[in-house]
């Protein structure tokens, strides 16, 4: 027979059922609390990602006026909800196996191969889109064919004529730089190789010292290695001065130039920078390797044999053909497999004089074999007129395919006093 319940057991029982129900209640509305929370907190993040897509200027397209100054545009496709700006690149090691050696691929037209994953920075291709960042890139920016030795090799440049060209195309809105001096750097005195058998080391600094200040300001460089306009030898160099080193022969079909050209670009690519301590071939500031300037009597072989060599030795940047006149029959490259080559990323062409109308064309050809078309030089203060710059603008805009626009040229104030000077006849903008 069990003891009867005293008031004092009954008062403590039912205290007890009652802090188990409390506890129970608080616990369900904490767990009902913390959702509310999680959901709202994801609301703000999403509300946040939505203001910043659409509060980010996506310009459309330089302005010109009637002074000869230039405001380029930044062209950049966004992914919607990006929740993340692009990050600073600040240059990084990305691992890798180093300079491997791989078989040349053949020719076959069709799809592009599928690619490795694009290392974190770098600006890769998908199809016939440059992407960054989980973002299509599409930019405005300057040919700077100086940068990094003055016009008619006239000494090196200093940190401060690279650090003002550089901030002025920030300014501009302009996300990418082509420069000759900064690859093309053979035969002359100040060049990385006055001649086959020597380096000129210090030749690297004003080199080097440019790589790093566009990547502190979030700038990519496209960057070829030699130059076939001028005759092939400009003062910096170019095709003529390889030719030159091999008595004579001729710069595309001679296995020893093309031998000696690989040297080099082997040399410029496994470069360490002497500020950063970055190899050239694992810093994302570089866009693209060019094969070369208006290269446009390279055969297909040629193109396709250096395109591949390029590749083996660094497998994380771009290549850019050097012929800007791809899809008008070249000499000793009419065959459209040619758009096929699949170490070629990006294809090119250059206008002058106002002639922007048959650009569309090219722009369709080359997104039709997949690839990345960008206007890789045009005129803007020579004979083409306002009306035609602001139309190569809207098309370069509207043209998802349509991967950048670089004008032709942009010199900036010299170290001493006034602006840099140039013997070029196409002359250039000069920064205020």
């Amino acid at each position: 027979m069990s003891n009867p319940e005293t008031p004092k057991q009954r008062f403590w029982e039912k205290i007890n059922s009652g802090v188990v129900i409390i506890l129970i209640v608080g616990l369900l509305s904490g767990i009902v609390l913390l959702q509310k929370t999680r959901f709202f907190g994801l609301l703000a993040i999403i509300n946040s990602a939505v203001k910043e897509v659409e509060s980010t200027n996506i310009s459309s397209g330089a302005t010109v006026s009637n002074d000869n100054t230039a405001s380029g545009g930044q062209y950049v496709e966004l992914i919607p909800l990006a929740v993340s700006p692009t990050p600073t690149r600040v240059p990084t090691a990305v691992p890798t196996a180093g300079p491997t050696t791989t078989p040349a691929p053949t020719i076959t037209p069709g799809p592009s191969p599928t690619h490795a994953p694009i290392p974190p920075g770098f600006v890769g291709r998908s199809g016939s889109k440059l992407v960054q960042g989980g973002q299509t890139f599409r930019f405005s920016g300057a040919n700077v064919s100086w940068l990094a030795m003055r016009v008619g090799d006239n000494g090196w440049t200093t940190p401060a004529e690279i650090d003002n060209v550089l901030l002025t195309v920030t300014e501009m809105g302009g996300r990418v730089v082509r420069s000759h001096t900064m690859g093309i750097s053979v035969g002359c005195g100040r060049c990385v190789k006055p001649s086959k058998t020597t380096i000129n080391n210090d030749a690297f600094k004003s080199i080097d010292y440019a790589i790093k200040r566009a990547g502190e300001l979030g700038i990519y460089l496209i960057i070829p290695f030699s130059d076939e306009a001028g005759g092939g030898g400009y003062y910096s160099g170019g095709n003529r001065v390889f030719s030159s080193w091999e008595g004579g022969a001729n710069f595309y079909t001679s296995p020893t130039v093309k031998a000696t050209f690989k040297e080099y670009i082997s040399l410029m690519v496994n470069h360490v920078n002497q500020y950063t301590n970055v190899p050239n071939r694992i810093n994302p500031t570089i866009l693209a390797w060019e094969t070369g300037n208006e290269m446009r009597t390279a055969p297909c072989e040629w193109t396709r044999e250096i395109s591949a060599y390029i590749k083996s030795i660094d497998p994380n940047h771009l290549v850019l053909d050097g012929n800007d006149f791809f899809k008008d029959s070249p000499v000793n490259c009419s065959d459209l497999n040619y758009l096929d080559i699949a170490t070629v990323d990006i294809f090119q062409t250059h206008h002058y004089g106002g002639n922007y109308g048959n650009i569309s064309p090219h722009v369709g050809l080359a997104a039709s074999h997949n690839k990345a078309f960008i206007e890789g030089e045009h005129g803007l203060v020579d004979s083409s007129s306002i009306a035609a710059i602001q139309g190569l603008y809207s098309l370069a805009e509207t043209n998802t395919n349509f991967a950048g626009t670089l004008f032709w040229q942009l010199f900036g104030h010299a170290d001493h006093h006034g602006y840099l000077q140039t013997s070029d006849a196409l002359l250039g903008l000069s920064p205020p």
